[in-house]
C-alpha cells in the first residue's frame, strides 16, 4: 500500500507549501518500497519464539600436538569444533543454526561475553591443558524482539547451549603441565581384580571410570582437594549360596566366628551394623527369589585398601569410610579399594562382572 505525505495545515486553514524536491523524493520512496514501515532502515521483526534444542556429549578429550610434528617443538595446540562435541540440535523455526565454543570459567568472569558471530571452534594451548568444562551455543537466523541476549541486551537470535566436560591431554609432554594423576585398583581382600566397577572422582569436575582388566583406574589431570567414591550395585545373588548362610549362622552361634573385619561386613546383609538372625532370613528370602535385591544394602561395598580397621573383630566399632577423601595438601594420589561382595562370605564370587 503506498502512503502520501500528509500536509500539515496551518492557522489560516491553508496547507503549507513543502519544497517540490521533497515531494518528489518521498513519492519516489512510496513507490518502491511501499509502506515506510517496510523500508530496509526500519525492517519488520522476523519475530521467533522457537528456542532451539542442543544435546552434547558429556566428556570429551582433545590432543594437544605439536604444530610442525616436531616431537621436540614446543608449539603445541589442539582444535576442539562443535561438531566434534553436538550430538543433536535442532528448532522448529530455523532451518539454519550456527554454533560457538567457549570455557565456561571465562564466561562467567565476564572475561567473554557470548555472541551469535564467534566462530564454531576453539583452540588449545599449553595453557588450557588439563580438564575444564565447555559451553556449547547454537543460535538460530531469526530476530526475536523478546530475546534476553548474553551481553543483557533484548533482542537478537534465539539460542540455548550445553556443557561439555573436556580434558585437554598433552600427549606430547611438550607442556609440562603440572597436574597429577589420581589412579588405583579395586580388588578383593584375596587380592583378586574387580571389572566393571564404577568409580566417580569429585575435584571440582564430576568425572567417572570403570575398572578394566585388573581392576584398575584412572583420572589423568587430576589432584587434590578430591573425593573418590567407587560403586557395583548388580546381581546380587552372585556368590550367594546357602554356603553363606551356614558359615553365618555358625558364626552367630559362636561356633565358628568369620574372620577379620570384611567377611564381617560382607555377612551384615541388612546393614545395621550387626550380624544376627535377620541377616540369614534376608540372605535366604534372595536366594529363594522373593527378592531380586538386597533390602537396604547394595551388592558390592568397597573400603579403602589404606584403612585399618581399631578392631578387626568389630568393624563397626568405628565409622569406617567408603570413601577416599583427599585434602588439598595430600600426597597421596592412588587410591585403592577393597571390594566386599555383600552375601558372600566364602569368597566364591565371580570378580568378571
Amino acid at each position: 500500500m503506498t502512503f502520501l505525505p500528509k500536509f500539515r495545515m496551518g492557522a489560516s486553514g491553508r496547507a503549507l507549501n513543502l519544497p517540490a524536491v521533497f515531494i518528489m523524493e518521498f513519492l519516489l520512496a512510496a513507490l518502491l518500497w511501499g509502506d515506510p514501515g517496510e523500508h530496509p532502515l526500519n525492517p519488520t521483526p522476523a519475530t521467533d519464539n522457537c528456542i532451539p534444542t542442543i544435546s552434547c556429549q558429556e566428556n570429551h578429550t582433545v590432543f594437544l600436538l605439536p604444530i610442525n610434528e616436531d616431537p621436540f617443538s614446543f608449539e603445541t595446540i589442539g582444535i576442539l569444533h562443535a561438531a566434534d562435541v553436538v550430538l543433536d540440535a535442532s528448532s522448529d523455526c530455523s532451518d539454519s543454526l550456527h554454533f560457538s565454543v567457549y570455557k565456561r570459567t571465562l564466561v562467567q568472569a565476564g572475561q567473554i561475553t557470548p555472541h551469535a558471530g564467534d566462530p564454531d571452534s576453539l583452540t588449545l594451548d599449553c595453557f588450557s591443558c588439563g580438564w575444564f568444562v565447555l559451553l556449547v551455543y547454537v543460535w538460530d537466523n531469526n530476530y526475536n524482539p523478546e530475546s534476553l541476549q548474553p551481553d543483557g541486551t533484548v533482542g537478537g537470535p534465539n539460542y540455548s547451549y550445553c556443557e561439555v566436560t573436556l580434558l585437554a591431554e598433552d600427549v606430547s609432554s611438550n607442556c609440562e603441565c603440572g597436574f597429577y594423576n589420581i589412579s588405583g585398583t579395586i580388588r578383593t581382600e584375596g587380592g583378586t581384580p574387580i571389572n566393571g566397577v564404577q568409580v566417580h572422582l569429585d575435584n571440582n569436575f564430576d568425572l567417572d571410570a570403570i575398572t578394566q582388566f585388573g581392576g584398575s583406574y584412572y583420572f589423568p589431570y587430576s589432584g587434590p582437594p578430591a573425593i573418590v567414591t567407587a560403586k557395583l550395585d548388580t546381581l546380587p545373588l552372585n556368590g550367594v549360596t546357602t554356603v553363606d548362610i551356614i558359615r553365618i549362622q555358625r558364626h552367630i552361634l559362636g561356633i565358628e566366628p568369620l574372620a577379620g573385619p570384611y567377611k564381617r561386613i560382607a555377612a551384615d546383609v541388612n546393614r545395621d551394623n550387626e550380624i544376627t538372625i535377620a541377616d540369614v532370613l534376608w540372605l535366604r528370602r534372595l536366594i529363594l527369589g522373593k527378592d531380586s535385591t538386597f533390602t537396604n544394602n547394595t551388592s558390592w561395598r568397597f573400603v579403602p585398601a589404606n584403612y585399618q580397621f581399631p578392631v578387626p573383630t568389630n568393624p563397626w566399632f568405628d565409622v569406617f569410610p567408603e570413601v577416599f577423601n583427599l585434602p588439598q595438601n595430600s600426597i597421596l594420589y592412588e587410591t585403592n579399594f577393597i571390594a566386599i561382595k555383600v552375601g558372600d562370605v566364602n569368597g566364591s564370587a565371580d570378580t568378571d562382572n
